[in-house]
């Protein structure tokens, strides 16, 4: 599993999941069509540079991960 962010061509930040098979990974039988985590707070959107979340961490606390991540080039945060 690859946690990836990028941008669409109207420099809109998201992160995205690949899954790829273990036996071969050229192949990602399990593509996701849409992102898992977009921009959708005010100070995500309209801060230093809007539009912006891109995920920097991932931490495991019993059965729940949680994903540190940052905004609009001024904020850190924990989801």
């Amino acid at each position: 599993m690859l946690v990836y962010n990028g941008a669409d061509d109207k420099l809109v930040y998201r992160t995205a999941v690949a899954v790829f098979d273990r036996h071969d990974p050229r192949k990602t039988p399990f593509p996701l069509r849409r992102s898992i985590f977009v921009p959708e707070k005010e100070w995500e959107k309209s801060c230093q540079v809007p539009n912006v979340v891109f995920v920097e961490g991932l931490v495991q606390e019993k059965n729940r991960f949680f994903f540190y991540y940052g905004a609009a080039d001024k904020f850190n945060r924990r989801r």
